[in-house]
């Protein structure tokens, strides 16, 4: 696993999993950042919202401060004249629930997993730019390995994903 510093790249498009206080990895949050600087930027994820339903959330943060962080896997880019609504636009469209094509694997469960994999959909096939990434299921898998690694060693893992990045053109 190629392990990069504790900082963040200015305008890297990170997947982000957090420790939801469970022995259980399906528990992880998942989210999405962009970062604005080394420390922080935006976050998009899910919360819960009116009665058993989530609603989409975009806020700054600084992630460092505080939270039982995981992994900081950067899957991508925006290219320095991009503003981040742009991003934001794709990722306020994702519905909250579970796709067709994955009802019967998750129980029909929507969850931030769920959300996050739809969110890297978004963003490398319709948007087309911000993340390339040929393959979400490999993906996944390679989030939740360095997510359970990093939670074993008791650390927060920063590192660039092999499955997906940025588009070279983008850049």
């Amino acid at each position: 696993m190629s392990l990069s510093t504790n900082k963040l790249v200015e305008n890297g498009v990170y997947a982000v999993l957090c420790d939801g206080d469970s022995k259980d990895p399906s528990k992880y949050n998942w989210m999405l950042h962009v970062a604005t600087t080394e420390t922080g930027g935006w976050k998009f994820h899910i919360m819960p919202g009116a009665g058993k339903g989530y609603t989409f959330s975009q806020e700054l943060w600084k992630p460092l401060e505080g939270e039982k962080m995981l992994l900081f896997s950067k899957i991508g880019e925006i290219a320095e004249e991009i503003d981040v609504e742009c991003v934001a636009i794709y990722l306020a469209d994702i519905e909250m629930r579970c796709p067709h094509n994955q009802t019967l694997r998750e129980n029909g469960r929507f969850s931030s997993r769920i959300w996050a994999k739809e969110a890297v959909r978004k963003l490398s096939v319709d948007a087309g730019m911000y993340v390339r990434c040929d393959d979400v299921a490999v993906l996944e898998q390679e989030l939740w390995r360095d997510a359970n690694a990093a939670k074993k060693a008791g650390v927060c893992i920063f590192k660039d994903a092999k499955s997906a990045g940025p588009w070279e053109d983008d850049l």
